[in-house]
């Protein structure tokens, strides 16, 4: 039974130039740190930190716990992350200059919604939430009513551990196998798979090649087991495979492996 829709956030609902936004981004929050460290010390440290954080799962600390006690250390700096919050707060909202909505996601996130689904924001939770607020208000989908949005100041895992999903499901109170996971990202995202979520590979965007952190991570050249969505497209057809879902639910059948969507949605 299909009960809620997981919609990743870069690249699949919000499109930017990601390489533009990563480089504007480390540079203002190097300036803030300018009394401290050197701007190449400051931008290892973040990539460095962003990785080790994202690598380790610990049900006992968040993310943003995992980095800060990362950064802090190997900066020598006091655990504080008031500087971080201020710029989310304060300045992250400009570097919306390079992103804009990805076509046909607030139709496909709508649809979800008043089709009685639960809808969360599956994002990779690298920032706060202040932070994944702005990126929403850049997809034009900060007024939804999301049901749970995966922010790092929440979440305990990232993607692309099963452990991510699992949590993410759990606080949207309902059982993987009832999920579908909405994604652009074939390493990310359809991992899902292994906890019994449903998938829906969003196509158009170099499936994922240009998420955000790859920009600058060293860590885009590893190989990991790649999965087959059970459903691929683009989100203008989104509608049509949860009609599908919810039929073949009805009916007792299974969704078919990297099949296109059925229909096409689009006006």
């Amino acid at each position: 039974m299909l009960e809620a829709v997981l919609f990743d956030l870069d690249d699949t609902l919000v499109l930017a130039d990601n390489e533009q936004l990563m480089r504007d981004y480390t540079r203002r929050l190097a300036k803030r740190y300018a009394a401290y460290v050197s701007p190449e010390v400051f931008s290892k440290a973040l990539i460095n930190c962003t990785l080790q954080a994202m690598a380790k799962n610990d049900a006992h600390t968040t993310f943003v716990e995992r980095f800060m006690d990362c950064f802090c250390s190997t900066l020598d700096l006091q655990p504080d992350l008031t500087i971080f919050m201020d710029f989310y707060d304060h300045e992250y909202a400009q570097l919306g200059k390079w992103a804009r909505p990805a076509p046909g996601a607030r139709q496909a996130v709508e649809y979800a919604q008043t089709h009685g689904l639960k809808i969360a924001v599956a994002t990779n939770p690298l920032f706060p939430y202040s932070a994944i607020e702005k990126r929403l208000a850049w997809a034009k989908l900060d007024d939804i009513a999301w049901n749970f949005v995966t922010v790092g100041d929440r979440m305990h895992t990232c993607k692309p551990h099963v452990e991510y999903f699992l949590e993410t499901a759990l606080h949207l109170g309902v059982s993987p196998h009832n999920c579908l996971m909405v994604g652009n990202d074939p390493v990310n995202d359809l991992p899902a798979k292994r906890v019994g979520m449903r998938t829906f590979l969003v196509e158009g965007r170099l499936d994922g090649e240009n998420e955000a952190l790859r920009t600058f991570s060293a860590a885009k050249g590893n190989t990991r087991r790649l999965y087959q969505p059970d459903y691929r497209g683009s989100l203008y057809e989104l509608p049509a495979v949860i009609d599908a879902l919810s039929a073949e639910d009805a009916s007792g059948s299974i969704a078919g492996n990297g099949q296109s969507a059925p229909g096409n949605t689009r006006n």
